[in-house]
């Protein structure tokens, strides 16, 4: 699960309301979003769109929206599983990168070979 807090920054603007999440299509009932607070959110104040999601997908781009808010914002959403961030799923089989370097001081290189 995800927490994306979304802030009403321009002191002199009207309340925000009705704030909102598009979710990617490719994502279907996999990924949903449940909001807190986000119903009036006054200048300076905060909501919070909660998103869950039952499988992994591959990082894409949410978009936000509200009433009397600026232009819709976007971002991108990416997945953890299997202690890193999905980068591929295909056929059932979903690959990650690591966060963190886990190579057991393994060094990558030609080994003497030259290369270019």
């Amino acid at each position: 699960s995800l927490d994306i807090v979304v802030v009403s920054s321009n002191p002199l603007a009207t309340s925000n309301t009705d704030i909102t999440a598009s979710l990617p299509p490719a994502w279907g009932s996999a990924v949903t979003a449940s909001y807190t607070d986000c119903t009036d959110v006054v200048p300076g104040g905060s909501c919070t769109i909660h998103l869950q999601a039952t499988a992994p997908f591959v990082a894409d781009q949410i978009t936000i929206n509200g009433t009397n808010g600026a232009s819709p914002l976007t971002t991108y959403v990416a997945f953890r599983a299997g202690g890193g961030l999905v980068f591929s799923v295909n056929g059932g089989v979903t690959k990650v990168v690591t966060e963190a370097n886990i190579s057991s001081g393994i060094i990558w290189g030609g080994y003497g070979y030259e290369v270019g």
